[in-house]
């Protein structure tokens, strides 16, 4: 296994939490050493295959990739914190649209299994997807789980991810809040892309971690002959409920913003606000047709004349 192989992306079968530790460590060696332009047209040229358009972007993917160095503000780095990112969206469009929190530690070895509920999800606040999902705590090995916590707490995200440097900064914590779904089933997650503070298009993500799928829609739920990274859904699923508060709390949240992707659960009618992400799957997805992939870099207007995130050592 060589540093062609960790930039890529492949791990060894059983992958433990020391080695995505790793994998995080020689990334920042990498942008530490060679500038993060630099780093960032590797890691794409082993994860794409092709070179990486730095200096006059045009695709939606390399325009991704522009935002992650030139693009970092104080309030991204806010927004994109899960816990901090709450009283945004309270101040914006309300609380009800929160999922119940149950509480936040700054050691995972602090935290209180006892002190919470049957179900419960854990998640760090400085990644996205770093969760623990408990839907039934009798069955939850704590010593594993702690483990898990405590590692994600000492990797940067912004690096393990390529170079997503909107989350280096963020004060790392960890957060409990209320589980949301079933219990049986994975909650559909609901994605809300926008440039420049305008809705663009709504996506349905079903079976993340089983067989996952997607379809993309417009406003008014007509499906896009378009698949993007993961193929589409078997079947075309109804519009959600709230389809149209989904649509308009998008407009209201990404003003301000290049691009923003808005997150949404929906259970029993009820509307639950997922995330922000202003780097979409780390610039990583592939299109069919891939001419989409210029459409939406066509949406994105960048600005000229701003600095690169200038990387320090941690």
């Amino acid at each position: 296994m060589g540093i062609r192989d960790v930039l890529r992306g492949v791990l060894p079968p059983g992958i433990n939490e020391e080695w995505e530790f790793i994998r995080g460590a020689r990334y920042e060696r990498l942008a530490l050493k060679k500038g993060l332009p630099a780093a960032l047209k590797i890691w794409y040229r082993a994860r794409k295959g092709r070179n990486l358009n730095l200096e006059d972007p045009k695709t939606f993917s390399e325009k991704i990739q522009w935002l992650k160095l030139y693009d970092v503000t104080p309030e991204k780095i806010r927004l994109c914190d899960k816990y901090l990112v709450r009283d945004w969206i309270k101040e914006k469009i309300g609380d009800e649209y929160l999922v119940p929190f149950l509480g936040k530690w700054d050691r995972a070895e602090d935290i209180d299994f006892n002190a919470l509920p049957d179900s419960f999800v854990l998640k760090t606040n400085h990644s996205s997807g770093w969760n623990i999902v408990v839907p039934d705590k009798s069955k939850i090995d704590k010593k594993k789980a702690v483990r898990k916590l405590d590692r994600w707490m000492h990797t940067d995200f912004a690096c393990f991810m390529g170079y997503e440097m909107q989350y280096r900064d963020v004060r790392r914590r960890i957060i409990a809040e209320e589980y949301i779904g079933d219990g049986v089933h994975e909650l559909d997650d609901y994605k809300v892309m926008c440039f420049h503070g305008k809705p663009h298009v709504i996506w349905i993500d079903r079976g993340r971690h089983t067989d996952h799928r997607r379809n993309l829609y417009d406003k008014d739920w007509n499906k896009y002959p378009v698949t993007m990274l993961v193929p589409n859904l078997y079947e075309d699923p109804p519009a959600p409920v709230n389809l149209k508060k989904m649509w308009e709390l998008s407009e209201i949240l990404s003003q301000g913003f290049i691009c923003a992707r808005i997150d949404f659960f929906e259970v029993e009618g009820r509307l639950y606000f997922g995330e922000i992400t202003f780097t979409s799957g780390s610039g990583l997805s592939d299109f069919d047709p891939p001419e989409t992939n210029r459409q939406w870099g066509d949406l994105m207007r960048l600005p000229k004349d701003v600095q690169c995130y200038d990387i320090k050592p941690l």
